[in-house]
């Protein structure tokens, strides 16, 4: 029975502990409509309260049709729902993973808003496979083409309990119960890669299609076996600081294999960019077999500075590399997917915002204070890398003029001492880093 399976899946993913409220994600379509009744199920016998999101992504006329379903089927069912709208600006160049990133942006973004710390999707098995033929093509290594079930994205935990289940399981459960659902045009449209993927599986035979699911499922057992040594690498090697830059002992590094090292320097270039996506591996071998060959070096790779001296790679943001925006002072805003605000009273300096350290900024800060005192933390963890790290850092500015520097308790005012705090909090984050 459908419900059994996915009542064993939520409960392994939850590992037993049941949150207050759940916030899932409904498009409208089959897939998440059933995600939604399944749930409905579930939360009933166990009094979990739903929260329902749907995005209008605002590119088909048939969208504002979605969403008003959705809201309606949520109300149906006696849940809240929250219609988020983006906007893409006339932009439709890579549009699918634009409309993806956005969807995701704002999901998680209303879950901080509402203290909702897990977001169910209904990626279901045939999702899974689809991702794995893409990743293929594109030379992803094992732990690219691995799915998981449980991902986060800053400390929201997005959770898909349809891993193991089929989309015609799926609709047939939704006809079993005369539920109805919107089918997706671009699904049918070979515009798009994902919908010639799907295509070319249905005109392919079975027993094709069995030898790549083999070969998926064996490529998932050996990232089984490499996740908990990267864990370990990790743990042992790397030390991520507050001021938003790495360092790797190498000879603790060594003791791993390629495989592992690589993943590793994958895993430290995402946290210290701000990406939300790792670098492909075409790409960083090289620094692999410069960790080997060279004694110092300094290259640049996905938005970051690799500057190897002795023993250590200091790993910190490329100054200038896709300049980060400003935006305004806020509590809870997050500047360049790196550093967030909290402050511990109401009081923010009108006309304030967050932004980036500027040559002229730099000189005037010289003249207000001994900044040799004021980095000194920063010299003694960078070996003396401190004038690069402190230009990736965030500065607060009323007009052009810098009011703070939290990073080296620099503060115009004192009002503002001890009011602002801008912790290193990057948006792609696990739950086995560390912070000095």
């Amino acid at each position: 029975m459908l419900y059994l399976k996915f009542q064993r899946n939520l409960h392994h993913l939850l590992d037993g502990y049941y949150p207050k409220v759940i916030a899932i994600a409904v498009s409208g379509g089959g897939d998440s409509v059933a995600l939604l009744a399944l749930m409905h199920q579930w939360a009933t016998a166990h009094s979990i309260k739903l929260m329902i999101m749907t995005v209008n992504h605002n590119l088909r006329a048939q969208a504002i049709v979605e969403v008003k379903y959705v809201m309606n089927l949520a109300q149906n069912f006696g849940y809240n729902c929250a219609i988020l709208n983006w906007d893409h600006q006339h932009n439709f160049a890579n549009l699918q993973e634009k409309a993806r990133e956005a969807r995701y942006s704002l999901m998680t973004g209303l879950c901080k808003q509402l203290d909702i710390l897990t977001l169910l999707t209904a990626h279901h098995n045939d999702d899974d496979f689809e991702n794995f033929i893409i990743r293929q093509e594109r030379k992803s290594g094992i732990l690219g083409l691995h799915h998981s079930s449980i991902n986060f994205r800053g400390n929201i935990r997005i959770l898909r309990p349809l891993f193991d289940i089929h989309k015609a399981e799926l609709l047939n459960y939704l006809l079993a119960n005369n539920i109805s659902w919107f089918e997706d045009e671009s699904n049918l449209s070979n515009k798009y890669k994902r919908a010639q993927i799907r295509i070319a599986l249905a005109g392919q035979e079975q027993i094709c299609q069995n030898k790549l699911r083999v070969q998926q499922d064996k490529i998932n057992e050996q990232a089984n076996i490499i996740k908990p040594l990267l864990i370990a690498a990790i743990a042992e090697s790397v030390t991520i600081y507050q001021y938003g830059f790495a360092s790797i002992e190498l000879d603790k590094l060594n003791n791993f294999n390629d495989d592992i090292q690589l993943q590793l320097i994958h895993f430290v270039l995402t946290i210290i960019s701000g990406n939300t996506k790792v670098p492909r591996a075409r790409s960083s071998l090289p620094i692999l077999s410069s960790l080997h060959d060279c004694q110092k070096f300094i290259k640049t790779l996905h938005g970051c500075v690799l500057d190897k001296s002795a023993n250590i790679l200091l790993i910190y943001r490329e100054y200038g590399k896709n300049p980060p925006l400003d935006v305004p002072l806020i509590d809870g805003v997050v500047w360049d997917n790196r550093f967030s605000l909290d402050h511990k009273n109401r009081f923010l300096p009108k006309n304030a915002y967050i932004t980036r350290l500027m040559a002229s900024d730099y000189k005037y800060l010289k003249q207000k204070l001994n900044l040799s005192s004021a980095l000194e933390n920063i010299i003694d963890l960078s070996s003396n890398k401190h004038q690069a790290i402190l230009f990736t850092l965030p500065v607060i500015k009323i007009f052009e003029k810098v009011i703070a520097l939290p990073h080296i308790s620099y503060y115009d005012s004192a009002n503002l001492i001890e009011k602002l705090d801008l912790s290193f909090r990057p948006g792609f984050i696990s739950r086995f880093t560390h912070f000095c």
